[in-house]
């Protein structure tokens, strides 16, 4: 599931929401459309389809990753953390996942 926000706070469906499928390991999003800005992306391996990031003792039990954010520990994302600006210069974005 690939989430874009264009502001805080970053919960709920933000601006766009895509469900997709895991193909070789990776998953390709393409938002159409999208006004030049800035914007924020959260990835979630929703391994059990219920359209959330599951927690235990408030630790993520699926993979999940943020824009600009090489340790997504922190939870809830902030948006100025993870904020990246898309235009001209930059029309893509690598999210690695983490999982716990």
């Amino acid at each position: 599931m690939v989430i874009l926000y264009n502001q805080d706070p970053m919960s709920g469906g933000g601006i766009f929401i895509q469900n997709l499928n895991i193909s070789n390991g990776e998953v390709v999003t393409v938002f159409s459309n999208l006004p030049f800005g800035e914007y924020a992306a959260v990835v979630i391996h929703d391994e059990n389809i219920n359209q959330m990031l599951d927690f235990s003792r408030g630790r993520p039990l699926e993979g999940y990753g943020t824009s600009n954010r090489n340790n997504p520990a922190k939870m809830p994302p902030i948006f100025d953390e993870c904020k990246f600006q898309y235009g001209p210069e930059q029309s893509s974005v690598l999210i690695p996942l983490y999982y716990n």
